[in-house]
């Protein structure tokens, strides 16, 4: 979920509550807070307070709420950790840390253990695959997503050898939960086996994926794959073309189409140019399943 803030750049709390209603109505089992799409990693602490509190209270055990813990060493985690905790989170989303030094085997399996075996909060592993600065290597992935702490794993690495070892994984751990991160490869991604998406614009298209999810289930693929090129049209059309040129800032200006946000501005500073604010208003205009309650229609 990304992060709606005042003008003033704090969180503004009426849009977090709406944005809460809205993945409610849009059928989400959880909502992850302060990931990259929501800002996390810049956020002040008495942000990340507010954001999470106000979308707890409003959840009201309704949605799983999560939010990202990650930072660069397990004492730093686990006292977020704690935090997120005592405001309501349900569960901490764990990446790849943002700076490491002597990132050795060894010393990358110890930093990812120490925090699950710790942890007060069962925790997500979210792999970024070499798309981190510190990639976690094939050795030891198998060994860190087997312990009984890690309920799930967020996987935008697509990396088929990565697969390989979460699926053999999964396969003495059934209940490890299995989510792509990616977005734009979703039916893939069902096709090789992952339960669903957990994905930075499911707060936009959690209902078209919901419906692409049960098509898929019941063995109707054309027809999941033609809603699936109707959110990846649509996408593209927010964040700006397949470059992704306003990526935040189409999001929350969508987001403002719908009632849901008030501000579209992000602290990356992604801009919302000319033709992706048209590109939106045509988008909003014509996909009706963007809102909840909505039919998803087939396409002819």
């Amino acid at each position: 979920m990304p992060t709606p803030f005042t003008k003033e750049w704090e969180i503004d709390g009426r849009s977090v509550r709406r944005a809460i209603e809205h993945h409610v109505a849009h059928g989400c089992d959880g909502v992850m807070l302060a990931g990259t799409c929501g800002e996390g990693p810049w956020l002040r602490d008495s942000q990340l307070e507010s954001l999470v509190k106000n979308a707890a209270d409003q959840s009201s055990g309704r949605l799983r709420i999560g939010a990202q813990a990650t930072d660069n060493s397990p004492g730093q985690i686990l006292d977020r950790l704690e935090a997120l905790a005592g405001w309501g989170v349900e569960f901490g989303v764990v990446a790849q840390p943002f700076f490491f030094m002597n990132a050795t085997s060894t010393r990358l399996r110890d930093f990812y253990l120490e925090i699950f075996e710790r942890s007060p909060l069962p925790v997500f592993f979210y792999d970024r695959g070499r798309a981190s600065s510190t990639p976690v290597p094939l050795e030891i992935l198998g060994e860190i997503i087997s312990h009984p702490r890690v309920i799930g794993v967020k996987d935008s690495a697509g990396e088929a050898e990565r697969w390989t070892v979460v699926s053999a994984v999964r396969r003495s751990r059934p209940e490890l939960l299995v989510l792509t991160g990616n977005e734009f490869t979703l039916l893939d991604a069902l096709r090789d086996g992952y339960d669903g998406a957990f994905v930075g614009g499911g707060i936009l298209t959690a209902g078209i994926i919901r419906s692409i999810l049960e098509r898929f289930a019941a063995g109707a693929e054309e027809a999941a794959a033609a809603l699936d090129a109707r959110a990846k049209e649509a996408l593209f059309a927010i964040y700006g073309g397949p470059k992704i040129t306003c990526w935040l800032a189409g999001e929350k200006y969508a987001l403002m189409r719908l009632g849901i946000f008030s501000h579209w501005h992000n602290i990356p500073g992604y801009p919302l140019t000319e033709s992706c604010r048209t590109a939106i208003d045509e988008t909003v205009e014509s996909a009706e399943w963007l809102r909840p309650g909505a039919p998803v229609r087939e396409v002819s």
